[in-house]
């Protein structure tokens, strides 16, 4: 008798422990949602898939770093390493002129490092055009004869009296700052910047930060490798992240309200079923109609009833509400008159299979 009284005693310790936690997880994540959709906003982004981008391009970039790029120019003695950091520093503030902390003296108190993985990123795109014909015999090098052209590559640049490497077509005559830039992007165009999953990449991220000056903070996340894995998925879907949370933490409010006035702490079906169509409601029907009517009455960001002056002057649209007064009136009209015989029987009768209808009125 102890054991068989003691049960249900544990068994609600154990549904408040769950709730409990439910409603933790439910402020996490409304709270990260919430400073997600904040920082969404400072950036400047056009659209939160950004950080997905920044995040895909931040791993795929930081692989052709660590695994060609950094080890063609460990190979270089420092005082020539230190030249090409100068061209980098300057290549780059060209290529971002005029844009937010696009000077040199901002892009200067970078990394080294940084400096090459942002200009690799922001030529992936944006760098010195290269003829097809050029693009694919450089990316067609087997490893061993690519490793050699990054070489020759970066010693052209070094000393302006060296032969450029083969293949190069039509931009042999190039020379100066065109020569130098040139003989970089047909670096980069060795370690990796050709494949097509890295333009794809970049172009989802240009569409997703229209900005140009946004554009050079999202180059400059990617190139510092900013993002980890939980943060962007968070900053990627910080509004659903905020609606699942409260839609979670309104759940285990009102189940635990349910069970405390019945004073019986057990999951009960019936609830968890009646939670799911109040929030199918709530989601797919009431925050709609909120959302339409707020956008009605403030159209531009201040109050005005001119767009619900237009819907209700114009013929086809009071033809329509006619109808769907009509129609709305007549189906109360014949909906009573069907659910109101059946709930009788249901409720006043001994009516065969009384708990299924039951169910399926519920439902």
């Amino acid at each position: 008798m102890t054991s068989l009284r003691q049960k249900p005693r544990h068994q609600g310790i154990v549904v408040k422990l769950i709730l409990f936690l439910l409603l933790l997880c439910a402020l996490a994540l409304t709270g990260s949602g919430v400073n997600g959709v904040r920082s969404f906003e400072r950036t400047g982004f056009s659209d939160e898939s950004a950080f997905s981008a920044i995040y895909r391009l931040q791993k795929s970039t930081a692989g052709v770093w660590k695994q060609v790029i950094e080890p063609s120019l460990e190979a270089l003695p420092p005082e020539e390493r230190a030249r090409l950091d100068e061209l980098v520093l300057q290549l780059l503030s060209e290529t971002w002129e005029g844009q937010k902390a696009g000077s040199a003296a901002a892009l200067s108190s970078e990394q080294e490092d940084t400096l090459w993985r942002l200009l690799y990123a922001s030529w992936l795109s944006a760098g010195p055009k290269f003829g097809t014909a050029d693009r694919k015999a450089i990316a067609a090098l087997e490893p061993e004869e690519a490793a050699a052209f990054r070489h020759a590559a970066l010693r052209a640049i070094i000393d302006e009296e060296a032969k450029l490497p083969l293949p190069l077509g039509e931009e042999k005559e190039a020379d100066g700052p065109d020569r130098d830039g040139m003989l970089l992007q047909a670096f980069f165009i060795s370690a990796g910047a050709d494949d097509n999953r890295l333009g794809t990449q970049v172009n989802s991220l240009k569409k997703s930060v229209r900005d140009k000056a946004a554009q050079l903070d999202a180059f400059r996340m990617i190139a510092r490798d900013e993002l980890s894995f939980p943060e962007q998925l968070v900053l990627a879907h910080s509004r659903s992240a905020v609606l699942l949370g409260a839609l979670l933490l309104l759940d285990t409010l009102l189940l635990a309200g349910l069970m405390k006035s019945e004073r019986l702490w057990r999951m009960d079906g019936k609830w968890l079923l009646i939670l799911l169509i109040a929030d199918f409601l709530l989601v797919f029907q009431l925050m709609p109609l909120i959302y339409m009517l707020v956008k009605a009455v403030f159209p531009e960001g201040s109050f005005s009833l001119s767009a619900i002056r237009r819907l209700y002057t114009y013929p086809l649209n009071l033809e329509a509400l006619k109808n769907t007064l009509l129609a709305a009136f007549l189906t109360m009209i014949f909906g009573t008159a069907i659910a109101f015989p059946l709930a009788w029987l249901v409720g006043r009768t001994n009516l065969y299979g009384r708990r299924f209808f039951r169910s399926l009125f519920v439902m």
